[in-house]
């Protein structure tokens, strides 16, 4: 398949009102996927990504016709032959199942990247933590971690450093080596910054 490639979401009628789009991946690598979805009837409605492996599991929910569009935009590892599915509905479906009809898609291939996600926590409750700055020494590839402590960076095949930050924690740096088109998982887990310790001192006379 010539990349990059459009897909077209066709509004279905079956017993749900769902529609699907499918994708599958010619080669192993790194795939950029850019899907917009709307709502284009009246009623509730929503959205989905995902894939074969589950390492996509996204969606998004209209509250009605009116809603602003939803955009899934993530670079993701896919196998030769996995598949990405593009997921429509609309109005209350059954099994409380909320998607939408509209969809733009585009999947464009990312030649000589890989992936590196993982979870930021508390190295000691062991609590996710929520916007911690995951970047390269020289912050040209950055991002932060969301509000269960996951984070994704696409970077250059080879070896890396990442640098991760928070306010109230121990700066973290750490070598990863990135494998093209593949995913790593590197997980942090930081520790409470001293800052300094108070007190009186007492001499005797």
């Amino acid at each position: 398949a010539l990349l990059p490639t459009e897909i077209a979401l066709v509004p279905g009628f079956d017993v749900d009102h769902a529609s699907v789009a499918a994708w599958k991946a010619p080669t192993a690598g790194i795939y950029a996927i850019n899907a917009t979805f709307r709502q284009l009837d009246w009623g509730q409605g929503g959205a989905a990504v995902k894939t074969t492996s589950g390492s996509v599991n996204w969606s998004a929910i209209f509250p009605n016709q009116n809603a602003p569009a939803a955009s899934f935009l993530q670079p993701v590892a896919m196998t030769a032959g996995e598949s990405l599915y593009l997921i429509g509905n609309w109005g209350v479906g059954h099994n409380n199942m909320y998607d939408a009809i509209g969809l733009t898609a585009t999947v464009t291939a990312v030649p000589g990247k890989g992936l590196v996600k993982g979870k930021i926590t508390d190295g000691v409750s062991g609590t996710p933590i929520e916007g911690a700055t995951v970047q390269t020494p020289d912050g040209s590839v950055s991002t932060t971690s969301d509000s269960s402590g996951n984070y994704l960076l696409l970077l250059d095949q080879g070896a890396q450093t990442l640098k991760v930050s928070k306010d109230g924690y121990t700066l973290q740096q750490r070598g990863v080596t990135v494998i093209e088109g593949e995913a790593i998982t590197e997980n942090f887990a930081l520790s409470v910054a001293i800052t300094g310790i108070a007190g009186t001192i007492k001499t005797s006379s």
